[in-house]
């Protein structure tokens, strides 16, 4: 029977945010997400057209 961890630790996947004091932060599902949730929230707003030359 396999055992579930009480606290999983994050998934490292090879991808970090590297701070001004060199601390590594690990970029997470979650921080990707909220991010395109900004950036689709930013662009919904947005009424002028970019791409239109």
């Amino acid at each position: 029977m396999l055992h579930k961890r009480q606290n999983p630790e994050p998934e490292m996947n090879g991808a970090a945010i590297v701070l001004s004091d060199g601390r590594e932060v690990p970029i997470t599902d979650t921080m990707v997400k909220q991010a395109l949730d900004n950036l689709a929230q930013a662009g919904s707003t947005d009424t002028t057209d970019k791409c239109a030359s």
